[in-house]
């Protein structure tokens, strides 16, 4: 082989090798934005704010059981203001895609469809954000 030859297929072989990295790290990219979405932690909203205060602040056992009742009620309300924010958002949404449905083609209609369907999934699988970002929940 010679030196011309060693040198075209050096740089050839790069090229394919940080062709194949870039290609990886965009599914890569890809792959991890949508795991992002995984099934609902059990942990309420109410347990993790609890567990959040206690770690942050070093709560006592005693001061946990004081704050309890407030942090029970804020979340119910929180719980309440995000139902009703999801729903008027869902809401809108609704009402957008059946104003915008004549212009779309067929095709961008079953497409805007499969969007809808999707959206939907992803509102029943958050049910109430509460999203798993690790083992226990704490978010």
């Amino acid at each position: 082989m010679n030196r011309a030859l060693y040198i075209k297929a050096t740089f050839a072989f790069a090229i394919v090798f940080i062709s194949g990295a870039l290609s990886g790290m965009m599914v890569k990219d890809v792959t991890d934005a949508t795991e992002e979405r995984k099934v609902p932690c059990k942990v309420t909203l109410s347990e993790r704010m609890t567990a959040y205060l206690a770690r942050e602040l070093e709560l006592s056992d005693m001061q946990v059981k004081q704050i309890a009742p407030f942090v029970d009620d804020t979340c119910a309300l929180l719980e309440g203001i995000h139902k009703e924010a999801v729903s008027s958002a869902s809401e809108a949404i609704e009402i957008c895609h059946h104003e915008i449905l004549p212009f779309l083609t067929a095709e961008q209609v079953k497409k805007l469809n499969q969007c809808e369907t999707k959206r939907k999934e992803i509102l029943e699988l958050e049910s109430g954000y509460q999203l798993q970002s690790s083992a226990e929940c704490s978010h």
